[in-house]
């Protein structure tokens, strides 16, 4: 039961409400599984499955929790389940037994599962309101009883098996054998040769023989039985013993069979997924930013020009004056002593502070022609091809004759007649 308190107070689709009190005023408490509970006006069928009814079979209640977990589950089954289909569970239908630690019987000492046909208001309490709810969702067009889910648990026979029944008709006796053969294709440990369906009259008081009288005949009903000991598993020798996990198991593949049957009869669509997805879901890798409010419009106003420190970029004392051909405008900028290329200590020519960090990449500034015309600077003397022909005149003569041979010349006397 505390399990039971933990489940439905987390979850939004489980409801959980009192359907009766036993003989020793012990609650026995009904659980609604469904994606909507406040819409239960759309067309969807009804799974009512009761367990414990005796004390002894506590397997049953395994198998219960494994069905009730699974589907409150995220697995894509239960999604598509809790959306066409209403499961109404009972989870102990016979408190006063299993807390006095009888095996079948009630505190009266009764066996309620051969009781079903001979109810008494004083006797059966748990029983009696269990037929009103069955009674009250068999006349419910809307959401109608589709089938019924006794379970119990078996001390002679291995694995899971059924116990159903015979009908004159021979397509409702059809229609009656599809879901346990599903359960046969789903559950490894199932059990074919222990499968039975009958109509015997000393069964007439359980639950599957009188339920199947009294409800639409569209109803089916059954007794789901699983050994207490075990089952046998293809290609093992031997008996495989159950344990806490494989009863959950069978529950599970409960769930599986009805998503499979109500595929069959037309009431899930075929296309929804019942697999999980293999990929694993990406987190998202942008940046979710929060909204950014509107700017406010202001009106934009030209910026006044200061003219008068202009002076301080030029210099007219010309030993201030860099020796190199551009300066950087940059300097002045980053605290530079104008005319020199040294940073002055407090960045603004004065002194105090920190160099720049920046002083070794400095951008072209102005030519400096421009200074020495405001400066009145001579300009420095200039030599054109003009003037070097010029100097070098008669000097190509010169140099073209000093390596010639030199040849003496003959004087030559003249008479003087």
């Amino acid at each position: 039961m505390v399990h039971l308190d933990n489940l439905c107070s987390r979850l939004l689709y489980t409801r959980r409400e009192t359907l009766a009190e036993s003989i020793q005023k012990r609650n026995v408490e009904l659980v609604t599984i469904t994606s909507d509970l406040e819409d239960m006006e759309r067309p969807r069928k009804v799974v009512v499955v009761l367990a414990r009814v005796h004390p002894g079979e506590s397997p049953s209640s395994f198998v219960c929790q494994g069905l009730m977990d699974f589907l409150v589950s995220a697995h894509p089954i239960a999604q598509v389940l809790r959306e066409y289909v209403i499961f109404k569970i009972v989870p102990m239908l016979n408190p006063d037994g299993a807390f006095l630690g009888n095996y079948r019987s009630t505190v009266m000492g009764l066996d309620l599962n051969r009781s079903w046909n001979c109810i008494s208001e004083w006797i059966h309490p748990t029983l009696l309101a269990t037929r009103a709810m069955l009674k009250s969702l068999d006349k419910n067009a809307q959401t109608p009883l589709d089938c019924v889910l006794d379970l119990h648990a078996h001390t002679n026979a291995t694995g899971v098996f059924v116990y159903g029944n015979t009908y004159e008709d021979v397509y409702r006796y059809e229609r009656h054998i599809v879901l346990p053969k599903l359960l046969a294709q789903h559950a490894e440990d199932y059990e074919l040769g222990n499968t039975m369906y009958n109509q015997d009259h000393n069964k007439a008081g359980t639950a599957r023989r009188y339920l199947c009288s009294i409800l639409k005949e569209h109803v089916n009903c059954y007794s789901i039985e699983v050994s207490m000991y075990g089952y046998n598993k293809k290609g093992i020798p031997g008996i495989m013993p159950y344990t806490e996990e494989g009863y959950y198991r069978l529950g599970r593949n409960l769930a599986r069979v009805f998503l499979e049957y109500y595929k069959l009869t037309g009431l899930i669509p075929s296309g929804l997924p019942d697999q999980p997805s293999s990929r694993r879901a990406r987190q998202s890798r942008q940046r979710h930013r929060l909204p950014r409010e509107p700017r406010p419009r202001t009106v934009r106003t030209p910026a006044t020009l200061h003219l008068a420190s202009i002076y301080e970029y030029f210099r007219e004392k010309p030993e201030q004056l860099p020796s190199a051909r551009y300066r950087s405008m940059s300097s002045t900028r980053m605290g530079q002593q104008p005319g020199t290329g040294i940073a002055s200590e407090t960045g603004t020519g004065v002194g105090g502070g920190c160099k720049s960090p920046s002083h070794r990449f400095r951008s072209p500034g102005a030519p400096l022609d421009r200074v020495q015309t405001l400066t009145g600077r001579p300009a420095e003397p200039r030599l054109t091809i003009i003037d070097f022909n010029q100097l070098t005149r008669g000097g190509l003569e010169l140099a073209a004759n000093k390596n010639r041979p030199t040849v003496p010349c003959k004087k030559v006397v003249k008479s003087r007649r």
